[in-house]
């Protein structure tokens, strides 16, 4: 028969403080608390360890990505486990998630003193608003989640020696593309590993949908971070392998591949003395001494000549 000690529930969290190790244990042993299904309760230990161990009513701030992280689970399961606990009265949120400037940050919660008196956290007053946008001389205790601190503290490093983070060669060209840090990447290729997905297959499925919309670097960072995290399994893989073969036999592709080599080059044809001098998307077509300026699907013409063979390169 297995049996649990109170030493192995607070084993994990031996380097909190020892109100917050009270609290934890209030949590796995209070009979209220068995009405909890086991993503709840692991929801709300996630809370307790952001908790101040010196006034359990202070405001905390938390993310719910992270929190789903740290909990082993979806996002969703954490939204409705907090919606949840503001039904009992134990966690109340103070924010929405946004600046007073729009930009998304930590949501900003409080417990309530029934909660505090369950888990036997000390309060000291009542909370207040927090403000819109807080400084380094706001007031009150306020927790913020620094669980990622050493990664990045490691990152910022070597961006101030000049050495960003190097990026595998099968996503290097994301940055370019899409805006997106390479620091921003390596946390891509965190969540997708994660998710046993591979970055560069899931990039090539989603990369049609951003160029339609022209996303800025956040949007594109927050659409491939939701079809990692998705909790349905796509098969990212096999739709990315299909997408490779259909472009190897994209016409459209090839002639965008021709137009790009014959950029700023000269061009003769083998038969009638045309001769071409391509710019960036137009060219100048000259014959029998008179000379045309070409341009949009007037080019698609001189790029079929090439693929043919009837137009050759001028090498100078």
């Amino acid at each position: 028969m297995l049996t649990i000690t109170l030493d192995d529930v607070v084993k994990p969290y031996l380097h909190l403080p020892t109100a917050i190790q009270t609290a934890l244990i209030r949590v796995e042993t209070h009979p209220t608390f068995r009405a909890l299904t086991k993503g709840a309760l692991k929801v709300l230990k996630t809370l307790v360890t952001r908790a101040s161990s010196v006034n359990g009513m202070a405001t905390i701030r938390a993310r719910v990505d992270r929190m789903a992280e740290e909990a082993k689970l979806c996002e969703k399961t954490v939204q409705r486990s907090l919606r949840k606990f503001a039904e009992f009265d134990w966690v109340h949120p103070m924010s929405d998630g946004r600046s007073e400037y729009g930009v998304f940050e930590s949501k900003r919660y409080v417990f309530t003193p029934a909660l505090c008196e369950l888990i036997a956290l000390p309060t000291k007053c009542k909370p207040s608003p927090a403000p819109a946008q807080e400084t380094q001389m706001s007031d009150g205790a306020i927790y913020v989640d620094l669980s990622l601190k050493k990664d990045l503290q490691e990152i910022s490093i070597k961006n101030r020696e000049g050495q960003p983070p190097t990026l595998p060669p099968t996503v290097t060209k994301i940055p370019e593309e899409t805006g997106i840090s390479a620091t921003g990447v390596c946390k891509l290729l965190g969540v997708a590993r994660r998710a046993d997905y591979k970055l560069e297959d899931v990039y090539l499925i989603a990369k049609p949908y951003l160029e339609k919309i022209g996303t800025n670097a956040v949007r594109c960072y927050r659409y491939l971070h939701a079809m990692l995290v998705n909790p349905k399994k796509v098969d990212y893989a096999g739709k990315a392998a299909q997408e490779r073969r259909n472009g190897d036999t994209d016409p459209a592709k090839a002639l965008a591949a021709i137009a790009a080599h014959c950029r700023f080059k000269r061009y003769y044809h083998v038969s009638n003395g045309i001769r071409v001098r391509f710019f960036d998307g137009t060219a100048e077509v000259s014959r029998d001494g008179n000379c045309e300026l070409y341009a949009g699907t007037q080019m698609q013409g001189l790029y079929k000549g090439i693929a043919n063979g009837n137009l050759v390169e001028v090498i100078e």
